[in-house]
């Protein structure tokens, strides 16, 4: 059985609840007919306008008496009509009695008589194309906007399982996702897979739907004086003006980029040609440089002729071909109409029906397109819900209870997903309850550590245990309920400061969300924002500094009393009164608690129990930091590279 494509599954998303799809699909042919419907009332106005009802040709009218046996309400109408007395719907079932046109509407005069006055049919047909228009515009929007909830609804699912999936994933592999060519943008990505899933509904229900009515009406009013030739032959100019159209489109786009490109090309070598003087003069190049600026303006101008030549063919010749086919089929059908092969009203019928399936088409390419689009952007987004979850909970897995002993990585080693690029090499390190510990060095395998604690990421090989236990085998859970962390690139999102710091909880109150903030010297400033607790902050809110967000990040942690800490200090944006309030928080806060620290400050390197250089992936050297800096020239040299200076800056 043949693999279902990245669109297809993500179609499967609209019938989840079926009722949306199903009800836009039925009313489709609805809509195809009303519209017809509206064509044949528009054609009759126009005839009643054309003709005002009269029958002129006296020669129909006998003929037409003849059809009727000469009954005395024939003969009636036709001294009627003589006297130039308008018939309504009466005079074109005269006019069209040789065709079947002529019956249907002889029985519908017939069984409404009122028809033959011309006032009461125009008010007929007036009331007929309104409420034509009305019904169709209804059964229209409710089809276009039941496929647009069902699009809607299929994407509000697919959103809600790529943010799911994207939550399992590793921190590794979801960064490495979003930052490389298999995903992109995934928002960007459901927008355009959104359009698309409407566009096929479009595509694939609504205006075929809508084509085979016209084209059943085009042929219906052909065949009705003879074989349909009229219709073939508008058809086949209505076909040949669509294909060529889009061809000059496609063709005009292509060749404007190729002309586009080429300009660019030519641009970058002639700022290149100025740059070469000290070149010209030493090499003595003056001819060939003369003659190699001559050959680039020339390469220049053709490409700008070629470009603005597309761009006149593309927008001329779509309206060139039209007037051709449009003189061409004029002759045509004066012709048969003059030859009396033709009747006016079907011409105009007709005409309009072409006119309908010209419009049809255009919605029909532009929903093709949209599929199309949507269809790369599906690959995409299932390229990252088929990515397998990294890091997984084993059946059976226990609760972690706090920590008493300490946490090791033994021989760890961590590989960056898709390009193997090694972060951690083999990495051995215990930290011992209640331990401050400071990763300094790379920022990569720091990062991985970071990462590793509250098993963001699994190892590939080696593992991680806490007081003995494998993390793999502890509740996920259980583990993060364990670890705080306030991490530089998650520090506050989109909401209310509240929220930023209960991150939802409702067990958590507002008065122990003010005792976190108060230990995070962040209370004071919360106060004087415009809401208080209930502030908007983020990119959409109140802008906050970067100490702001930070010590929001730290009530945040401090709230859950966690005995692990995981801190990554912010690289800057500290001014000399926000360290002072940071070292306060972390000296009560941190006292008994595991802290694993990634600083970017030497005072806290300096008040770290110990130090871990990192290099490359593996450790380098650990200790206190006057050690280090005594018996290892790296660490030496990169604390002078990194703060300038040996001197404390707190």
């Amino acid at each position: 059985m043949p693999q279902r494509s990245a669109f297809d599954r993500a179609r499967q998303y609209v019938w989840y609840r079926p009722w949306s799809p199903t009800l836009s699909i039925l009313l489709a042919p609805l809509s195809g007919l009303l519209l017809v419907l509206l064509l044949c009332l528009l054609a009759l106005l126009l005839d009643l306008a054309i003709t005002r009802g009269l029958v002129r040709d006296a020669n129909v009218l006998q003929g037409w008496v003849a059809t009727q046996g000469s009954s005395s309400e024939a003969l009636a109408l036709s001294k009627l009509a003589l006297t130039g007395q308008g018939l309504g719907l009466q005079s074109l079932a005269i006019r069209t009695h040789q065709i079947m046109l002529g019956d249907l509407l002889q029985h519908l005069v017939n069984t409404f008589p009122d028809l033959r006055n011309n006032y009461v049919y125009l008010l007929t047909l007036i009331l007929g194309i309104l409420l034509s228009a009305i019904l169709f515009s209804v059964v229209s929007y409710f089809q276009k906007s039941t496929a647009a909830s069902a699009a809607i609804d299929g994407i509000t699912r697919l959103r809600r399982a790529v943010h799911t999936h994207a939550y399992r994933l590793s921190s590794l592999t979801l960064t490495q996702l979003s930052q490389g060519p298999v995903i992109g943008s995934t928002m960007r990505a459901l927008d355009t897979l959104q359009d698309g899933l409407f566009g096929w509904f479009v595509r694939n229900i609504h205006e075929p739907c809508n084509m085979l009515w016209l084209l059943v009406f085009l042929f219906c009013i052909d065949s009705m004086h003879g074989k349909p030739w009229t219709s073939l032959m508008l058809l086949a100019a209505a076909g040949l003006y669509w294909l060529f159209s889009s061809w000059i489109t496609a063709s005009a786009r292509y060749q404007e980029r190729k002309s586009a490109l080429k300009a660019a090309e030519g641009q970058a070598l002639l700022l290149e040609s100025l740059g070469m003087h000290r070149l010209v003069k030493m090499f003595s190049m003056e001819q060939y440089a003369k003659y190699r600026l001559e050959r680039l303006l020339h390469r220049q101008g053709q490409a700008v002729q070629s470009r603005w030549y597309w761009q006149f063919f593309s927008r001329h010749g779509r309206w060139i071909l039209l007037a051709i086919l449009s003189t061409a089929l004029a002759l045509a059908l004066v012709g048969n109409l003059l030859s009396g092969d033709l009747r006016f009203i079907p011409i105009i019928m007709m005409l309009m029906t072409i006119g309908c399936l010209l419009i049809v088409l255009k919605r029909w390419q532009h929903a093709w397109l949209l599929v199309r689009k949507a269809k790369a952007a599906a690959r995409g987004l299932f390229q990252l819900l088929d990515q397998e979850t990294d890091v997984k909970q084993v059946v059976g897995a226990e609760l972690l209870s706090p920590l008493t002993q300490q946490i090791a990585l033994n021989k760890v080693t961590v590989l960056a997903p898709d390009t193997d690029e090694v972060l951690l090499d083999e990495v051995s390190l215990a930290i011992q309850a209640g331990e401050h510990v400071a990763l300094v060095g790379d920022e990569q395998a720091r990062l991985t550590i970071a990462y590793l604690i509250p098993r963001l990421i699994d190892p590939n090989q080696g593992e991680v245990r806490v007081d003995d236990k494998a993390l793999p085998w502890v509740t996920l859970e259980s583990i993060r309920k364990q670890v705080g962390t306030v991490l530089q690139n998650d520090l506050i999102f989109n909401d209310t400061v509240a929220n930023n710091i209960s991150c939802g909880h409702e067990e958590y109150t507002l008065p122990r969300i003010i005792e976190a903030a108060k230990l995070a010297h962040a209370h004071q400033f919360i106060m004087n924002l415009p809401d208080a607790y209930e502030t908007r902050i983020g990119d959409l809110g109140d802008s906050l500094t970067v100490s702001e967000r930070f010590r929001i990040a730290l009530a945040r942690a401090i709230l859950r009393d966690p005995t692990i800490m995981v801190i990554e200090e912010p690289s800057n944006g500290l001014a000399d009164e926000d360290k002072v309030w940071f070292d306060d928080t972390l000296s009560r806060f941190l006292h008994g608690r595991t802290a694993i620290l990634l600083p970017h400050r030497l005072s806290t390197i300096r008040k770290a129990d110990r130090v871990v250089l990192l290099h490359k992936g593996v450790i380098l050297d650990q200790g206190a930091d006057a050690d280090m800096i005594r018996r290892n020239e790296r660490y030496k040299h990169w604390q002078y590279l990194r703060f300038h200076s040996f001197q404390d800056d707190a």
